[in-house]
């Protein structure tokens, strides 16, 4: 439908930079060059507990060409940078290395190896004023700019501390694992205070100004994490009294209330090393890919406030409605021709496939990071033995079932059993998602013992509770399967504390791994390629393949390594569009997209989107009708909502309880029982299918009479007109996609001119698809429809004329079959 460095790192020893340059003839072949002019021998010694920089710098004879680095010490990669600072926390001699490629196409590789000789001299005594500081950061504060007073004397303490233990770390024991931990914990704090006025001064930054603040604000704290996640035993323990920080107060330009809150409090151990350097490794890995392609991070500055980003009312305005970041995009790939495209060497040599090689590394680390983490909490004899309570990341001692004593109760009426009068067993909130109806245990003093008295539990304001007895494995003291894992130190919208947890099993922990593998391009099989995805490992007992071909979905090989060792120009990934102040068939500054139906308002049979229907608040009531699609929980809520949604004074069988329940009325009216297997009371905002209210009616050609959404009756677009246009019904065509070429259109052209269509599996109209399965949903325009190979279709797919699918084909077939098996399981309403 119509829809920037220095780099510097400061540092008391040696710095090490050389480059040479080799004369080379034109068009001779070339290797890179990497020259060590300092220190000049490839044997070190340097004592326990000293830090180094190493720097290195390569040339080659074709100017332009880039170059990607990897630190390797002891086997084992530890930087991707063309610096790297060593911590010498081990007495040992360590072997380092590193190797420089060159990110073009021939991949030339040189290396340069040192020996460093680590020598013990004994114990460090750490002097009072660090071991203050340290104190002082486990201390008790509360960074609130509600409070300017207390606020500032707390930045102030913090910048105080970092000042002190850096130079203990650079110049006399950068091995102390409590102040590496503490100067990068204060100095994550310092950056947290400074969002805001990070925030508010965007517009007026320039790229320098964010290299600046990765420099001198991010890269030290992920470098104090590592030293700690490598080198600290599993029993490394940092307790904090009190460190509560306000990351964002309200925001005078963007509507509701965004107040973001960090509770830092508690015992930070080894678990938490692991899953902060996984997050740091994450969001560096997002930085450098923002970094290998021109113009993202000077875009980003430019946009506009959040609250100038909402949707427009995309349909109401049929063709011509748009996203402003849409028109954004557009005119910025408009004004410049290089926006999106991998970017050249910057000073340090490094392209923007260079950067795509360091997040390729870091993103494989990210995950490892993670999958260990997990590993310390939950593998058997669990690292994490010691009580759960205080600390950040952990597991709810809940037992198998997963739901914690002071869970909030999940029936709507507590007295009343699970099933309803009509045996629906779904007549419940499942908020812990394992599939049960659960009361609440009533332990109100967390002594792990039963309280029987019901009115003593502060979640039952009614007092109306049946309490149960704990569940088996429930506050033994360790980890059983089925009890979440996660956190709840962050407070996002309100003061009250949230939990944010996942379920972990073995397979989890083994897909996390997988992908990393994937992502890092393992080749297992020897074959010279990175081994594609195995689909079938990640849901153990069922073969996923064996389904694809049951239902007709084309066999997919995911590498997603590609997309970092042979990346496109994202300027290739980007859809066609009609340029700005052209107008190319109703469709003018926005992407082209085409569908086999005609566009509709996807806001329900109010025809309201939910910020115009009454009653409606940002924060304590986005939806007034109960109307909002929501792929999360459906189908157990929306249709299943227990409100009349399309206000016609029945409910659906399957919520006719819940719905006289919310109505106060037990005569309240229900459809006949023949039609549950229809759901006959859909009219949902944002579900992505036009609804109507009479199944039976929408068939091609005919019109759903009534309170049908609107859909606007200009036709289905195959890319050269307009085909039904103004003929009041509401159309569905399998056709040929036509490539447009045209003067109004922007964008890389495929190099093709129509794409067959995708052909019907069966000529019955007797579902609502009214062409059968493989009618598009969407068509966009992407000249690299395999990203750069990351999704391959090695087999060949015609479609019900015999024509062979070409790749763009093939992938709208791969999208629009699992989208019609979500919708046939339940996963999409």
């Amino acid at each position: 439908m119509k829809n920037e460095s220095k780099y510097r790192l400061t540092i008391g020893m040696v710095v090490l930079f050389s480059t040479v340059v080799m004369g080379c003839s034109i068009g001779e072949k070339c290797s890179p060059s990497l020259f060590i002019r300092e220190p000049a021998q490839k044997s070190l010694n340097i004592r326990k507990g000293a830090v180094m920089e190493f720097s290195a710098a390569a040339t080659s004879c074709v100017g332009d060409t880039g170059f990607s680095y990897e630190w390797i010490v002891n086997g084992k990669p530890q930087g991707f940078e063309n610096t790297f600072r060593f911590y010498a926390c081990e007495s040992a001699s360590v072997p380092i290395t590193v190797v420089v490629r060159a990110t073009n196409s021939s991949g030339e590789v040189v290396e340069q190896k040192w020996t460093v000789s680590i020598t013990d001299t004994g114990r460090i005594i750490r002097p009072q004023e660090v071991q203050d500081a340290i104190m002082t950061i486990k201390g008790n504060h509360t960074f609130n700019p509600a409070f300017p007073e207390i606020y500032t004397q707390s930045v102030t303490a913090f910048q105080q501390a970092v000042s002190v233990l850096d130079i203990y770390l650079n110049t006399t024991n950068a091995c102390d694992f409590d102040a590496s931990y503490a100067d990068g914990l204060a100095r994550l704090v310092l950056l947290l205070t400074r969002v805001p006025e990070y925030y508010k001064m965007r517009q007026q930054m320039t790229p320098s100004d964010v290299f600046q603040i990765i420099d001198e604000d991010m890269l030290p704290i992920v470098e104090r994490l590592d030293v700690v996640r490598r080198y600290a035993p599993d029993n490394f323990s940092f307790k904090i009294d009190n460190l509560f920080v306000v990351v964002l107060e309200d925001l005078p330009d963007v509507p509701g209330n965004q107040f973001v809150a960090v509770d830092l409090s508690g015992e930070h151990d080894y678990t938490d090393v692991l899953f902060f350097s996984s997050g740091a490794a994450a969001g560096m890995a997002a930085l450098h890919m923002a970094l290998a392609y021109n113009g993202i991070v000077n875009f980003a500055l430019s946009l506009p406030n959040p609250d100038e980003m909402v949707y427009l009312k995309k349909f109401a305005q049929g063709l011509t409605g748009q996203f402003i970041l849409e028109s954004a995009i557009i005119e910025k790939l408009e004004d410049d021709p290089t926006f999106l495209m991998l970017s050249p060497p910057d000073e340090k040599g490094i392209d923007g496939r260079g950067h795509l090689a360091i997040a390729q590394k870091l993103l494989a680390v990210a995950m490892r990071d993670f999958e260990a983490a997990l590993g310390s909490l939950v593998s058997e004899p669990n690292t994490e033995a010691d009580p759960q309570d205080d600390d950040l990341v952990r597991y709810w001692d809940c037992g198998s079932d997963g739901v914690c004593p002071g869970d909030p109760e999940e029936r709507s009426n507590v007295n009343a059993p699970c099933e309803d009068a009509n045996g629906n067993t779904q007549a419940y909130t499942d908020k812990n998602f394992n599939g049960e109806c659960n009361p609440p245990h009533c332990d109100t003093d967390g002594d792990g013992q039963l309280d029987l008295t019901p009115d003593t539990n502060p979640y039952d304001p009614k007092k109306e509770t049946v309490c149960v007895a704990p569940d088996e494995g429930e506050m033994n003291g360790q980890f059983d399967y089925g009890e979440p894992v996660g956190f709840e130190f962050v407070r996002v919208f309100k003061n009250e504390t949230e939990r944010y947890s996942l379920p972990v099993q073995d397979y989890i922990r083994n897909d996390i791994l997988m992908l990393a593998d994937n992502i890092e391009g393992v080749d297992r099989d020897g074959d010279g390629e990175p081994d594609p995805l195995n689909l079938n490992a990640f849901v153990p007992g069922f073969d996923v393949y064996a389904a694809m071909e049951a239902y007709g979905i084309p066999k997919p090989d995911i590498r997603l390594a590609e997309f970092f060792q042979t990346p496109s120009n994202l300027r290739d990934l980007v859809p066609l569009y009609a340029r700005p102040g052209c107008l190319y068939h109703g469709f003018e500054n926005q992407f082209i997209f085409t569908e086999e139906f005609e566009a509709f308002v996807d806001n329900g049979y109010d025809h309201l989107w939910s910020y115009e229907e009454p009653g409606y608040d940002a924060i304590t009531n986005r939806d007034p009708s109960h109307d909002d699609y929501d792929p999360v929980c459906d189908p157990q809520c929306n249709s299943n909502d227990g409100w009349d949604n399309d206000q016609d004074g029945k409910c659906t069988p399957d919520e006719c309880s819940a719905c006289r329940s919310n109505y106060n009325n037990a005569n309240f009216a229900c459809d006949d029982t023949s039609s549950i297997g229809v759901n006959t009371d859909n009219g949902t905002e944002g579900n992505y299918h036009w609804d109507c209210k009479s199944p039976q009616e929408v068939s091609n050609g005919i019109q759903c009479a009534g309170d049908a959404e609107e859909f606007i009756d200009e036709g289905v677009f195959n890319g050269v007109e307009f085909i039904g246009a103004n003929d009041g019904v509401y159309n569905r065509i399998d056709m040929e996609h036509i490539w447009p070429t045209d003067a109004c259109i922007g964008g890389i052209q495929p190099g093709i001119t129509s794409d067959p269509r995708n052909g019907v599996d069966s000529p019955s109209l007797d579902t609502l698809e009214e062409n059968g399965n493989l009618y598009d949903p969407f068509y966009a325009f992407f000249p690299d429809p395999t990203f750069s190979g990351v999704i391959r279709f090695e087999e060949e797919i015609v479609n019900s004329d015999g024509e062979a699918l070409n790749n763009n084909a093939k992938l709208m077939r791969f999208l629009t079959k699992l989208y019609n098996l979500a919708v046939m399981f339940g996963a999409i309403d």
